[in-house]
């Protein structure tokens, strides 16, 4: 199922875009700070790939986004990608929360990811209930 290049969509991963790329010049910029939040400690090349993959990632997710935003051929795949990762995510977490493995401002990133997936969900199913 394709999303509309419309203004809810649109919208929808133009904010989800920005919010990506706010996370990862955040972590780019302090990740010692973001580090300690997540509950990571940093060792030998720690600190390197935490920016790399929630720096760089982050920021090149978004910037892919926001770019498919303004492109009509980039954005059905840019958002269907984006909705795929966005169900991957909390799929992940919740794996880990079954066993206890989860704890403190972790489950508030599910619930945060839980949202997004809601958000780009639904002009997908508000696509198919017309159809």
């Amino acid at each position: 199922m394709i999303a509309p290049f419309t203004t809810c969509p649109r919208t929808i991963l133009g904010i989800v875009g920005v919010l990506y790329i706010v996370l990862g010049v955040s972590c780019s910029l302090d990740p010692m700070k973001l580090g300690d939040a997540m509950g990571y400690s940093f060792k030998g090349n720690g600190k390197i790939e935490f920016v790399v993959i929630y720096g760089g990632l982050e920021i090149g997710f978004g910037l892919v986004m926001l770019i498919a935003v303004m492109n009509p051929v980039l954005f059905p795949g840019v958002y269907f990608m984006t909705t795929i990762v966005s169900l991957a995510l909390p799929v992940a977490r919740i794996w880990m929360l079954i066993p206890g493995q989860m704890e403190g401002k972790m489950s508030s990133f599910l619930i945060i990811e839980l949202a997004i997936l809601a958000a780009l969900s639904w002009p997908l199913l508000r696509k198919a209930m017309t159809e």
